[in-house]
């Protein structure tokens, strides 16, 4: 269950969950919630006082007394939680979701794809309306793969989900290396030990995604696939259009090993394709 607050969407999970341990049941609440917490306690601890005050007959007194017993063991297994946020680094231009058009393909002609068995690739992007946005834009891209130009870990995801009506998507995000971001949030948890002493950690970590529905399916868009498929790489480009001609920044090229190419049908809930749509 999710709830609105502002512009963004928080997951109640991430404030309040139960969970089992051992088959035994204990709430685990965000620091924020503490001092509610140790209200209800001294709230249980009242009414168990001023129970044993009242004339009940013996067998309610007994029933009141496990139930205010159980109530009370609940809420002292309580964990607390402080959050930790993982946030990349922020483009330092404005988004212009406009700009993205389409995608550009270069592809090899069939007297030479003999040479993909030989090391040559073809070309794929996004394509944008103008050149100098291209240029922040895919540099921004790069960054993820501290701009290098090869991409052996799939630093940057790309993904292809095929839709109904011959439609695919495109989606373009980071792939966190998970050494990264255990050393970012290790960092956390032992500058915090001292401050944060009893309480768990909650690592939450901020994702770029960026993607364009509705792209059509070509012939260039299958000959590049089969051209992966031979391959099994491919330079990722950006293009843009010059007097209505398709032109490639050839300098910005990333050799990519990966794609992640699905049919909407068969992506998961947890998958990121499944959530953006």
């Amino acid at each position: 269950m999710k709830i609105r607050k502002g512009n963004w969407k928080i997951n109640l999970k991430s404030l309040i969950r139960i969970e089992f341990k051992k088959y035994i049941p204990r709430i685990i609440i965000h620091e924020k919630f503490e001092k509610y917490v140790k209200w209800i306690l001294r709230t249980l601890s009242f009414i168990g006082i001023a129970t044993s005050f009242l004339t009940l007959d013996y067998v309610t007194g007994i029933y009141v007394t496990i139930l205010i017993f159980l109530v009370e063991q609940f809420f002292e297994r309580t964990i607390f939680e402080y959050t930790v946020f993982y946030i990349p680094d922020f483009p330092k231009f404005e988004i212009e979701y406009e700009q993205w058009l389409s995608t550009g393909y270069y592809i090899l002609n069939q007297e030479e794809r003999h040479q993909l068995l030989e090391g040559l690739h073809s070309f794929m992007g996004p394509l944008y309306e103008e050149k100098e946005y291209a240029e922040k834009f895919f540099n921004f891209i790069k960054s993820w793969n501290n701009g290098e130009s090869t991409d052996p870990n799939n630093l940057i995801n790309i993904s292809i989900i095929n839709e109904e009506q011959n439609k695919y998507t495109m989606y373009l995000y980071p792939n966190y290396s998970q050494e990264m971001i255990n050393n970012y949030f290790n960092k956390y948890k032992r500058a915090l030990a001292l401050e944060k002493f009893g309480k768990q950690q909650q690592e939450l970590v901020m994702h770029f995604v960026f993607w364009h529905r509705n792209l059509t399916k070509g012939d260039f868009f299958n000959r590049f696939i089969e051209d992966f498929q031979i391959s099994k790489a491919f330079y990722f480009v950006p293009f843009y259009l010059e007097n209505e001609q398709l032109k490639m920044i050839d300098e910005l090229r990333i050799e990519k090993y990966h794609i992640k190419i699905k049919s909407r049908s068969e992506l998961k809930p947890n998958e990121i394709e499944y959530i953006y749509k």
